[in-house]
């Protein structure tokens, strides 16, 4: 949820079934766990199968503000920053500062002081 808000996406979290149409032509419900709802009414969501978030989508609807890939590749790496920060402090690392240039690499500084 912080990932897709980072990229300026409002989603809820809402376990549900959802109606999708697969690369078959046929309608099925799969159920998901993180929704972003679209003005045509043909929700984007994910679901989590236990290891890993899906994309679960018909993407002939895709309205979001980029691309497909794009939007993957941005939620992948704010899922991984927001993931290295929220657990760095379990190795005994403290996240300084974080920056992200406008190419959109991002930079984290982090220390860890060992103590004898």
């Amino acid at each position: 949820m912080k990932a897709l808000g980072d990229i300026g996406v409002k989603a809820i979290s809402n376990r549900k079934e959802l109606q999708i149409r697969g690369s078959n032509g046929k309608e099925k419900l799969v159920k998901v766990d993180i929704v972003i709802h679209q003005s045509n009414n043909y929700d984007v969501a994910f679901s989590f199968n236990g290891k890993t978030y899906e994309l679960v989508a018909d993407l002939q609807f895709w309205e979001q503000s980029m691309p497909v890939a794009v939007f993957l590749d941005k939620v992948n790496q704010r899922y991984a920053i927001h993931s290295i920060t929220d657990t760095a402090g379990n190795d005994g690392f403290e996240v300084e500062k974080v920056t992200t240039s406008v190419d959109g690499i991002v930079t984290l500084k982090m220390s860890r002081y060992a103590f004898k």
